[in-house]
């Protein structure tokens, strides 16, 4: 109905209706005047504006048409522009609660650490905050209103050519349905990848595989790198230095109610992410 009121109240402005009767009228008297002098007679003179009439009327209704195609398309650009907007208001406000929450969370067990004099152990969870809230905003600025799963597979795609390394995908099953599990997968992937592309960039053979399937009914996330074990393999819960990226791993992992493990051969690496 609003739509409606909109176009009606348009078409019956001053804008578009004056201009467009005084051009038929002006039209019209014109040739009126022309067969006048050219026939000399009222009948033909009669004839010629009543033609001039009905052409302008068909102009006029053509330009009614138009007039009414703008006016829809402009509408419906403004519909999407609105829906677009709000679409990034709630979805920023439910990130500021995400945040909100992680920051009592975290004050509560820095709290704890610190009433029971564990101050190293209350240290280094406060690094894991700040680093894992880093990487929450790395990833929103990489998915923020797409879909995310798509968004990250592309970002490595991209990231992997910039590299030189031979990045292959292969999905055997759909992206989870529910957006909050899809929204922490790809995050968990995003990591896994990003962490196994590390692994091979100082390597002549440079390749990294990801697979999503099915295993038993289950979805399984596998990320494998040419990298072979090193010394003292992977501890996904102990960061390496400054490098925090497995231990905010294992946390998604446990958020989304899965299970993370590292696999090693002698010729590679393998991330496997088996949700329960």
């Amino acid at each position: 109905m609003k739509i409606g009121h909109n176009i009606k109240e348009r078409l019956l402005s001053k804008e578009f209706v004056i201009p467009s009767v005084l051009s038929m009228l002006t039209i019209a008297y014109v040739v009126l005047n022309i067969a006048y002098f050219k026939t000399g007679t009222a009948a033909g003179s009669l004839t010629a504006a009543l033609i001039s009439l009905s052409v302008c009327l068909l102009a006029f209704f053509a330009g009614i048409l138009a007039h009414l195609h703008r006016v829809e398309r402009q509408q419906r650009l403004e519909q999407e522009l609105q829906e677009a907007k709000l679409e990034q208001v709630e979805k920023l406000l439910a990130v500021m609660e995400e945040e909100r929450n992680d920051i009592l969370n975290a004050i509560s067990v820095v709290t704890v650490y610190l009433q029971l004099g564990k101050y190293e152990q209350a240290q280094k969870y406060l690094e894991f905050i700040a680093a894992e809230q880093i990487d929450k905003i790395d990833y929103h600025k990489k998915t923020w209103l797409d879909d995310p799963w798509e968004a990250i597979l592309g970002h490595k795609r991209q990231e992997a050519l910039e590299y030189g390394i031979l990045f292959t995908i292969e999905q055997k099953t759909a992206p989870p349905e529910d957006s909050s599990r899809r929204r922490l997968i790809a995050r968990l992937m995003a990591n896994l990848v990003e962490e196994a592309f590390q692994g091979v960039r100082d390597l002549q053979n440079r390749r990294v595989w990801l697979r999503w399937y099915l295993d038993e009914g289950k979805p399984v996330l596998e990320v494998k790198s040419s990298c072979p074990a090193r010394d003292g393999g992977y501890n996904i819960l102990e960061p390496e230095g400054a490098n925090w990226r497995l231990p905010i791993c294992q946390q998604i992992a446990s958020e989304v109610g899965g299970m993370l493990s590292v696999n090693h051969s002698g010729q590679s690496t393998t991330f496997r992410f088996e949700l329960q």
